[in-house]
């Protein structure tokens, strides 16, 4: 699939889980037993939001900012807002890579894992977007604990609203 669209597909997804929760935000707060470090879905979203900032500062060379989710607002619209800016960021890494730009490897230190591995800039977007899913899921699953019937993220909705 080309970058572009997953990135766009991705983007609306979020877009949609970020709408439905602004007002609820009781369901965003709500702590739940889990074997990972994010036990809300508030902490979730921050969680993306970081990791894609993280993600970006590395493809444009930067340094690694503070963790996110240490600085993240508790305001869910805040958070969307920071989201948002963030957004705008990464999309314009995809619109504007050339294929040798895509190709280019950069080694990348993960450091909540201690590895190194190389990886091109294509694969490094692909995992933001990838991840952003993983989590999205999660956060689907915390409101259906809540019995909230979550926004439908499937693929073929996008196609369904052209």
């Amino acid at each position: 699939m080309e970058l572009k669209t997953f990135a766009d597909y991705s983007t609306s997804a979020q877009t949609r889980l970020y709408e439905f929760v602004l007002d609820k935000p009781d369901a965003c707060a709500k702590k739940f037993e889990t074997i990972g470090p994010c036990k809300s879905i508030r902490e979730l979203l921050a969680h993306m939001i970081g990791a894609e900032e993280a993600w970006c500062a590395r493809i444009q060379g930067n340094e690694l900012p503070p963790r996110y989710e240490g600085r993240a607002p508790e305001d869910i619209s805040a958070i969307f807002a920071d989201w948002r800016a963030q957004r705008g960021i990464t999309q314009s890494a995809v619109d504007n890579a050339s294929p040798a730009e895509l190709a280019r490897s950069v080694h990348v230190r993960l450091l909540s894992i201690n590895a190194e591995i190389d990886l091109t800039i294509e694969q490094m977007l692909f995992q933001i977007f990838n991840h952003e899913n993983f989590h999205r899921g999660q956060c689907s699953m915390l409101l259906q604990m809540q019995g909230i019937d979550p926004p439908f993220f499937d693929y073929t909705l996008e196609f369904l609203r052209r």
